[in-house]
């Protein structure tokens, strides 16, 4: 997942602060079905921050995506759906065969990594379509990479956006696809996780 390695991330004090893992999706009929399973991790955690992405398309015909329907401190459970618009769409019901889902966990705080590199982790309660500013424990030497995903699963079928990031701060909202807000489809608040990833050396 991103520049990591397979395996558990360490600080430079070799404490564990995080890992990267893959899921096997397996063989399962979908079509506006979910996929719900539960993934046990390598390390035990007081405030981990999950991000979860489909890491293969095996089927190239099959638009899914992940979703997060709750972080414990030692598991994590997931799901894999397909959008809405397809679920309308009979012909869009599909084997989802041999998929792979990559994932990271990184504590809730701000660590240096034992190469180097500086890992931030924020959890920030309570997101909705409205943008909202995330600080970040501490400021980057440069503007980092930021990736964002909703840790508990509500109701929509629902996005994070990122915009105005900087050294010590961004913004996000949730979205969900065009059918759902075309239809007046109403976001209730979600737990968004915000990691973000600077290679410089501190």
């Amino acid at each position: 997942y991103m520049v990591f390695k397979e395996g558990l991330i360490r600080d430079r004090d070799m404490q564990i602060i995080g890992e990267v893992g893959t899921v096997s999706i397996g063989k399962s009929k979908l079509g506006g079905i979910s996929i719900m399973k539960e993934n046990l991790l390598g390390g035990s955690y007081k405030n981990p921050v999950v991000l979860l992405n489909l890491s293969t398309r095996e089927n190239e015909s099959y638009l899914a995506f992940t979703k997060l329907r709750k972080v414990y401190s030692n598991r994590f459970k997931y799901e894999v759906q397909d959008w809405k618009y397809k679920s309308l769409n009979l012909m869009s019901r599909t084997s989802m065969s041999g998929e792979k889902a990559s994932y990271l966990i990184v504590e809730a705080g701000a660590h240096v990594l034992s190469t180097g590199e500086f890992l931030q982790a924020t959890v920030v309660p309570d997101v909705n379509r409205e943008f909202v500013a995330v600080d970040f424990p501490i400021a980057h030497e440069t503007a980092p990479l930021v990736f964002a995903q909703v840790q508990n699963r509500n109701d929509a079928q629902v996005i994070v956006r990122t915009k105005d990031v900087a050294v010590n701060t961004c913004s996000v909202q949730l979205q969900t696809e065009e059918y759902l807000t075309d239809i007046g489809n109403e976001i209730s608040n979600h737990t968004v996780g915000v990691i973000s990833y600077s290679p410089n050396i501190v």
